[in-house]
């Protein structure tokens, strides 16, 4: 039976699949197999009683065939359309009718003066086809759908719509030299679809008819199943990957690839085509997750499918490489020659922070809108921090999941040998500041990150290293760099985890400000087991208690939330003298 199978995915997640059948008409057909008009001791028999059965060809209704009569544009775009794209969705023209727009959104250009919703029954595959690059308009800009099709056309349309390439030069004696369809003749003579009409003559101005036209298809089909060679699944899923990585380097919106295989259950084999797909998708995390929707199918009969891709990307090819230029030149300047990786990612981290803002109306998912119009969502900060990383020769993935429960992504960094956590989008708080850069979640472990995300652990390294206890280490041990990292802790504010400013309990918070008191301190900062509020209320508590240091006519204080340190705000007690 000659199958058609859908699923689709929105946004990287799977949201469903159909098994879906043509109408009634066809498969009558393909359950009879045969038509009345149509000889069974005709050369064309075999071919068209196949072509019924895969319900490819289904004929005019009632029986009949419709033998002898002349092949349409339409005719032929409709029967090619039915082998090469898995389902027909049904859609509608624009009111100015240059757009036909299908029900999943996607839409056509429309490039022919006299396709419309009245001009023809087939106007989505005539327009899908003309996408895929199978035709084209005559000089007059026109389709011409009940027109006929030459031979040297069939030739030419056949060849553009399944690659058929010519393996030698064809001898035909009535084809002129030099002739505008000459390689596709060649092609399909070769390959053994077309043999001529006899006396060594191709006759390519003659019309196709119907059952010409059943013979073309079917021997084409029959050419290209046996060209796949079965050289095992293996073999053959591996250069399906290449196939595919070639179509997604070029930013192909359809792509279309058949498959040959022993395996005839046909969910199995649409499966595993397409976990074929997200395993070559997935080798560069930055086109992967510039794709804001995938569909597959699979058609064909048992054993000899096709599979269709199709994919919308939210940058163009040209916006990518935009992307791409633009941050190999941003990572250059911002990374000093002499950098280690902790001073990069310091420059990156802060860069991005400095340079883009939270878009509030949700619509800018790229790295192109981050650096063009400086504001995206957390998708566009993760991905030109992924990029720039990635410039700059630092790995690191792009993290999908949560933050404080809605759909959020960051990034995991490697650094010396350690993973971990980089939110670029979090350390950038709405509103915007001009110049603020904060650092709660610079550099954190799986711990310190998993008080607010969430994400599938297996999916990605772990981290398990605490950045502070990094940087103090690297401290102690002494080196040129020890006074880039001073600055990092400093930065950062981790240089509160060190002992002398943390206070776990009220007593030892009153005796930390009254041991600095005798310095006359401008300013005094403690990290304090305490909520903010909670915070204000004890240093309000203690000033209370010890009153100012000598010479003080006025104090300030205030708590803020300390990432690195869960249960613990930092406080800030200004002294006026």
């Amino acid at each position: 039976m000659y199958t058609k199978l859908l699923k689709s995915i929105t946004s990287l997640s799977l949201i469903g699949g159909a098994l879906l059948y043509t109408n009634g008409s066809d498969v009558k057909a393909a359950e009879v197999g045969v038509f009345s008009d149509v000889p069974t001791s005709h050369w064309s028999y075999p071919a068209i009683k196949d072509l019924a059965s895969k319900n490819i060809i289904s004929g005019y209704g009632n029986g009949i065939f419709g033998f002898g009569d002349v092949a349409t544009r339409e005719q032929v775009a409709a029967l090619i359309y039915r082998v090469l794209v898995p389902n027909k969705q049904g859609g509608s023209f624009s009111n100015d009718g240059t757009r036909y727009v299908l029900k999943d959104g996607s839409t056509f250009k429309n490039p022919y003066s006299d396709i419309n919703q009245s001009s023809t029954m087939f106007p989505e595959e005539v327009l899908t086809l003309t996408n895929l690059g199978v035709f084209k308009g005559d000089e007059n800009g026109q389709f011409r759908p009940k027109a006929s099709v030459s031979r040297a056309e069939m030739a030419q349309i056949l060849t553009n719509a399944f690659h058929l390439a010519a393996k030698q030069k064809h001898t035909f004696k009535d084809v002129p030299n030099p002739f505008w369809a000459e390689n596709a003749i060649s092609a399909v003579q070769s390959n053994g679809i077309a043999d001529g009409t006899g006396n060594g003559n191709f006759e390519p101005y003659g019309t196709v008819t119907r059952e010409q036209y059943a013979q073309f298809l079917y021997k084409t089909l029959k050419y290209k199943n046996a060209d796949v060679k079965d050289t095992g699944d293996a073999a053959l899923l591996t250069a399906f990957k290449e196939e595919v990585q070639k179509r997604i380097n070029t930013y192909e919106t359809t792509i279309t690839l058949p498959y040959k295989t022993k395996n005839n259950n046909t969910d199995e084999v649409m499966n595993t085509l397409f976990n074929a797909y997200k395993e070559v998708a997935s080798k560069n995390e930055y086109t992967n997750y510039n794709r804001s929707n995938v569909s597959y199918g699979l058609s064909g009969s048992p054993g000899n499918y096709t599979f269709t891709l199709k994919i919308t990307y939210r940058e163009t090819k040209e916006q990518t490489e935009y992307v791409m230029k633009q941050a190999k030149a941003i990572a250059s300047s911002i990374t000093q020659v002499g950098m280690d990786d902790h001073e990069k990612v310091k420059a990156i981290h802060d860069y991005v922070v400095k340079h883009v803002s939270y878009d509030t109306s949700y619509k800018a998912y790229t790295a192109y809108e981050a650096l063009v119009n400086r504001s995206a969502v957390c998708q566009g900060y993760a991905l030109l921090t992924y990029q720039l990383l990635k410039e700059a020769g630092i790995e690191n993935h792009f993290v999908t999941g949560t933050g404080d429960g809605q759909p959020h992504a960051w990034n995991l960094v490697k650094i010396e040998n350690k993973w971990y956590h980089l939110d670029t989008t979090f350390d950038d708080p709405v509103p915007d500041e001009q110049g603020r850069v904060t650092y709660s979640y610079f550099n954190l472990s799986d711990e310190q990150i998993a008080r607010n995300h969430e994400w599938n652990r297996g999916d990605y390294p772990q981290a398990t290293t605490n950045y502070y206890s990094t940087l103090t280490n690297k401290i102690a041990a002494g080196s040129t760099k020890t006074p880039a990292y001073q600055q990092i802790l400093k930065d950062t504010k981790l240089n509160y985890l060190g002992n002398e400013y943390i206070a776990n309990n009220y007593t030892e918070l009153k005796n930390k400000m009254q041991q600095r008191y005798s310095a006359k301190p401008e300013k005094i900062e403690v990290l304090y087991k305490q909520s903010m509020n909670g915070a204000l209320q004890d240093v309000k508590k203690a000033i209370g208690e010890i009153d100012y240091p000598q010479g003080a006519n006025r104090v300030s204080y205030k708590a803020e939330p300390y990432n690195a340190k869960e249960g613990y705000s930092l406080v800030t007690i200004t002294f006026t003298y």
